[in-house]
Protein backbone atom coordinates (compact mmCIF):
# COMPACT_ATOMS: atom_id res chain seq x y z
CA UNK A 1 0.00 0.00 0.00
CA UNK A 2 1.14 3.49 -0.91
CA UNK A 3 0.71 6.28 1.60
CA UNK A 4 0.45 10.30 -0.14
CA UNK A 5 1.20 11.98 3.24
CA UNK A 6 0.30 16.22 3.47
CA UNK A 7 2.58 18.34 4.54
CA UNK A 8 6.13 15.91 5.28
CA UNK A 9 8.56 18.72 5.97
CA UNK A 10 6.30 19.71 8.90
CA UNK A 11 5.72 23.05 7.53
CA UNK A 12 9.48 23.40 6.84
CA UNK A 13 10.19 23.08 10.34
CA UNK A 14 12.05 19.76 8.82
CA UNK A 15 14.22 21.90 6.60
CA UNK A 16 15.59 23.53 9.88
CA UNK A 17 15.22 26.64 8.69
CA UNK A 18 13.36 27.33 12.11
CA UNK A 19 16.29 26.71 13.84
CA UNK A 20 18.94 28.70 11.84
CA UNK A 21 16.30 31.73 12.77
CA UNK A 22 15.09 31.80 9.39
CA UNK A 23 11.44 33.04 9.33
CA UNK A 24 8.35 31.02 8.29
CA UNK A 25 4.96 30.34 8.43
CA UNK A 26 4.51 28.68 11.45
CA UNK A 27 3.48 30.30 14.58
CA UNK A 28 5.23 30.31 17.59
CA UNK A 29 3.44 28.04 20.26
CA UNK A 30 2.69 25.40 17.30
CA UNK A 31 3.43 21.80 17.96
CA UNK A 32 5.53 21.54 14.82
CA UNK A 33 7.89 23.60 16.87
CA UNK A 34 7.60 22.06 20.58
CA UNK A 35 10.91 20.66 22.00
CA UNK A 36 10.23 17.21 20.37
CA UNK A 37 10.07 18.44 17.19
CA UNK A 38 12.94 20.66 17.32
CA UNK A 39 14.53 17.53 18.42
CA UNK A 40 13.81 15.07 15.62
CA UNK A 41 14.79 18.32 13.06
CA UNK A 42 18.29 18.25 14.74
CA UNK A 43 18.66 14.63 14.31
CA UNK A 44 17.73 15.37 10.66
CA UNK A 45 19.81 17.97 10.48
CA UNK A 46 22.77 15.96 11.92
CA UNK A 47 22.13 13.33 9.25
CA UNK A 48 22.16 15.91 6.64
CA UNK A 49 25.56 17.02 7.87
CA UNK A 50 27.17 13.81 7.72
CA UNK A 51 25.83 12.47 3.90
CA UNK A 52 26.08 16.30 2.72
CA UNK A 53 22.57 17.06 1.39
CA UNK A 54 20.07 19.50 2.45
CA UNK A 55 17.68 18.45 5.69
CA UNK A 56 14.51 18.44 3.67
CA UNK A 57 16.32 15.84 1.84
CA UNK A 58 17.02 13.57 4.47
CA UNK A 59 13.40 14.19 5.75
CA UNK A 60 11.66 13.17 2.95
CA UNK A 61 13.44 10.47 1.93
CA UNK A 62 12.74 9.07 5.86
CA UNK A 63 9.37 9.52 4.37
CA UNK A 64 9.14 8.09 1.74
CA UNK A 65 11.05 4.62 2.83
CA UNK A 66 9.65 5.14 6.34
CA UNK A 67 8.96 1.03 7.85
CA UNK A 68 6.44 -1.30 5.91
CA UNK A 69 5.05 0.94 2.97
CA UNK A 70 6.11 3.46 0.75
CA UNK A 71 5.14 6.95 0.63
CA UNK A 72 4.73 9.61 -2.45
CA UNK A 73 5.02 13.24 -0.34
CA UNK A 74 2.85 16.26 -1.15
CA UNK A 75 5.42 18.90 -0.87
CA UNK A 76 4.10 22.19 0.05
CA UNK A 77 7.08 23.88 -2.54
CA UNK A 78 6.25 27.99 -2.28
CA UNK A 79 9.04 28.77 -4.75
CA UNK A 80 11.21 27.07 -7.28
CA UNK A 81 14.07 26.75 -5.82
CA UNK A 82 11.97 24.59 -2.90
CA UNK A 83 10.87 22.24 -5.96
CA UNK A 84 14.37 21.68 -7.12
CA UNK A 85 16.01 21.41 -3.16
CA UNK A 86 13.07 18.95 -2.65
CA UNK A 87 13.87 16.75 -6.31
CA UNK A 88 17.27 16.41 -5.03
CA UNK A 89 16.24 13.88 -2.06
CA UNK A 90 15.96 11.62 -4.73
CA UNK A 91 19.83 10.83 -5.18
CA UNK A 92 19.98 10.78 -1.28
CA UNK A 93 20.22 7.20 0.49
CA UNK A 94 19.76 6.44 4.04
CA UNK A 95 21.58 3.61 5.38
CA UNK A 96 19.33 1.50 7.93
CA UNK A 97 21.35 2.93 11.06
CA UNK A 98 20.34 7.02 10.04
CA UNK A 99 16.71 5.33 9.96
CA UNK A 100 17.05 3.72 12.97
CA UNK A 101 18.24 7.05 14.42
CA UNK A 102 15.61 9.66 12.68
CA UNK A 103 12.85 6.53 14.00
CA UNK A 104 14.29 6.28 17.84
CA UNK A 105 14.05 10.26 17.75
CA UNK A 106 10.46 10.39 16.38
CA UNK A 107 9.45 7.50 18.49
CA UNK A 108 5.65 7.77 19.99
CA UNK A 109 5.59 7.31 23.65
CA UNK A 110 2.42 5.25 24.14
CA UNK A 111 2.20 6.00 28.17
CA UNK A 112 -0.99 5.06 29.83
CA UNK A 113 -2.95 2.19 29.13
CA UNK A 114 -0.04 0.98 26.91
CA UNK A 115 2.21 0.90 29.90
CA UNK A 116 -0.31 -0.46 32.29
CA UNK A 117 -1.35 -3.23 30.19
CA UNK A 118 1.84 -4.29 29.56
CA UNK A 119 2.76 -4.62 33.23
CA UNK A 120 3.68 -8.54 34.48
CA UNK A 121 1.00 -8.56 37.21
CA UNK A 122 -1.74 -6.85 34.57
CA UNK A 123 -0.90 -9.86 32.01
CA UNK A 124 -0.75 -12.34 34.30
CA UNK A 125 -4.72 -10.87 35.49
CA UNK A 126 -5.82 -10.69 31.66
CA UNK A 127 -4.01 -13.80 30.50
CA UNK A 128 -3.26 -15.97 33.39
CA UNK A 129 -0.46 -18.42 32.17
CA UNK A 130 -1.16 -18.28 28.34
CA UNK A 131 0.26 -14.56 27.26
CA UNK A 132 2.57 -15.90 25.37
CA UNK A 133 0.81 -18.62 23.02
CA UNK A 134 -2.02 -15.96 22.56
CA UNK A 135 -1.50 -15.24 18.82
CA UNK A 136 -3.82 -12.76 18.18
CA UNK A 137 -3.77 -10.82 21.03
CA UNK A 138 -4.43 -6.75 20.73
CA UNK A 139 -1.86 -6.06 23.83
Amino acid sequence: MTVVPWAPLAGGALTGKYLKGNPGRLKEGSNRLNDRAMGITKEVMAIAEEIGCESSSVALQWMMNHRDFKCIPIVGATSEAQVQENIQCLDVHLSPAHMERLNKASEIVLGFPNDFLNEDAVRASLFGKYYDVVEKRIL
